[in-house]
């Protein structure tokens, strides 16, 4: 996405036929980079599905066949019932009614429990704190690589456990899957995902 001007100074002496009088100028401008994973997509199939959906989408890409319903079944539920700011742990499996509604009577899962689930099929791993380096990297690889973030703006709704440890959530929790990226991989201008709900989409680098 650069533009480059080629300029021929007059007097250029011809090998035959006749000497340039003029100076020549031509412009053009170079192609964006854009690096993206043909990940098919996969609506979710319940209200709060998304990371399974995810997940999905990422393993398919990888030419594996399996359903969303078999992954929630291995990603696996807490059984821990709502109440006076106590709920289920999302480090662990998932919390609240899959069906239900976000926060009040259902939440998600997070990274921890899709990776044993994913591990079941081929080789996967969590991961937290990432650059935006380390995940162009791995896309450049060929790995989509399944993301957390929220649907909207989200806004901080933390709960104890049981056993009184903390909950980091936010309203809105969603998951997608990263597949490509436009420009340079260590200084990408967007992100581009692949939402269980919405499918391709751009996010900015700031925005992401």
């Amino acid at each position: 996405n650069t533009v480059f001007t080629v300029t021929l100074a007059s007097g250029i002496q011809s090998v035959s036929g006749f000497d340039s009088d003029v100076e020549q100028r031509v412009s053009f401008t170079t192609e964006l980079s854009v690096v993206k994973l043909a990940v098919p997509f996969h609506r979710q199939e319940h209200n709060l599905s998304c990371e399974a959906a995810a997940l999905y989408m990422a393993l398919r890409y990888r030419g594996i066949s399996v359903t969303e319903t078999a992954l929630i079944n291995a990603m696996g539920f807490d059984p821990t019932q709502k109440a006076n700011g106590v709920w289920g742990n999302p480090n662990v499996a998932f919390v609240g009614d899959i069906d239900g509604h976000q926060p009040t009577t259902g939440y998600g899962i997070y990274w921890d429990p899709i990776a044993r689930a994913a591990q079941k099929y081929r080789p996967a791993r969590a991961f937290t704190g990432w650059t935006i380096q380390q995940l162009t990297a791995e896309i450049k690889k060929g790995n989509p690589v399944v993301i957390w973030g929220t649907a909207g703006t989200g806004k901080r709704i933390d709960w104890k456990t049981p056993q009184g440890g903390n909950v980091v959530a936010v309203s809105g929790e969603h998951a997608r899957v990263a597949i490509g990226f436009i420009g340079p991989a260590d200084n990408p201008s967007k992100i581009i995902t692949m939402d269980p709900l919405a499918g391709e989409k751009y996010f900015t680098r700031s925005s992401f």
